[in-house]
């Protein structure tokens, strides 16, 4: 196996690096809240915009009222997730856990690194027309697009065909 270490190894060290350090940083909740966080408000605002609507829309007889609205659902479901990884967090820092948050942070932190990776390499991938040139003697690229596998399986079928295409050009590169 040829160990040489290009730009895209270093690029990949650098990013996974970064995020598992922030992550370690700020916490497991605090990570998680933050995406949690947005899929609660969108959840929120889809399910109970209606019935802020019929609350605000006496005071507010304008056209923004669906729109605020729906604004001020998603602020509620965000700020109530937000609000519950604050007090985990000082739960965890007041049971003297806080290493505990931070480990499953620095884990947390791993799996958005490889999730970004992953999809970067699958966009590169699939439509930079000369991408395999990027990958061809990376040593991670393989082993990312390995367990990226999963993502690719989300694609319409025929940026998968591209994808599987292009991917196969890549690996084949590198075994010459």
């Amino acid at each position: 196996m040829n160990l040489q270490v290009n730009w895209v190894d270093i690029a990949v060290l650098v990013i996974m690096g970064v995020l598992i350090l922030r992550n370690a940083w700020t916490g497991f909740f605090r990570g998680l809240s933050s995406f949690a966080g947005i899929i609660a408000g969108y959840i929120i605002a889809l399910k109970y915009y209606g019935l802020i609507e019929g609350i605000i829309r006496p005071w507010l007889a304008s056209q923004w009222v669906k729109t605020l609205s729906y604004v001020i659902a998603f602020l509620i479901g965000f700020l109530a997730v937000f609000i519950l990884a604050e007090l985990l967090t000082y739960f965890f820092k007041k049971t003297r856990l806080s290493w505990v948050d931070r480990s499953l942070g620095a884990l947390l932190g791993a799996v958005k690194g490889f999730l970004l990776l992953a999809a970067i390499f699958i966009l590169v991938t699939t439509f930079v027309p000369q991408g395999h040139k990027f990958f061809s003697n990376s040593y991670t690229y393989p082993y990312i697009m390995k367990g990226a596998r999963f993502i690719v399986d989300l694609l319409p079928s025929e940026l998968k065909a591209r994808f599987n295409y292009n991917l196969r050009r890549i690996l084949t590169d590198e075994r010459r």
